[in-house]
């Protein structure tokens, strides 16, 4: 009679144990919702978000890297659900890629070209170029 109710204890406590462990579900697919645009202006930081599939996925594998941190930094901010979102922080003026992945490496990775320009530049040189022309005209006019 001892023997039985010393197995009974032993099957309640594994099977306690086994349910009071996380159980890890493998992301099957990542889907790069945004950013709204493939061009950030060098001085706005700009949102990026993915989802993974199926619901219920554990996200916490997910990987971010920047194929080039001198030009911009992915920074993750949060995770809710299967969603993922984050914070491109442009650098310095260039194109580089956001990659996305597993870090078990089931996934193939996703990736993101980003294109960093100063729009603050690109708007006085055009300012200028504007007013030389005017300049010009009204000299030969």
């Amino acid at each position: 009679l001892f023997r039985r109710k010393w197995i009974y204890v032993v099957a309640v406590f594994f099977l306690v144990g086994l349910w009071g462990q996380s159980i890890t579900v493998p992301i099957e697919s990542i889907t790069i919702e945004n950013p709204s645009s493939t061009t950030v202006d060098l001085n706005a930081s700009q949102e990026v978000s993915a989802s993974v599939q199926p619901d219920g996925a554990t996200i916490a594998s997910l990987q971010f890297c920047s194929s080039d941190e001198s030009i911009l930094k992915f920074e993750q901010e949060s995770i809710n659900g299967n969603h993922v979102t984050g914070k491109i922080t442009p650098v310095s003026e260039g194109t580089a890629k956001i990659y996305i992945t597993t870090s078990d490496g089931s996934i193939t990775t996703k990736e993101i070209t980003i294109k960093v320009v100063d729009l603050a530049r690109i708007e006085t040189a055009k300012k200028e170029a504007e007013e030389k022309e005017e300049r010009n005209n009204r000299k030969y006019n």
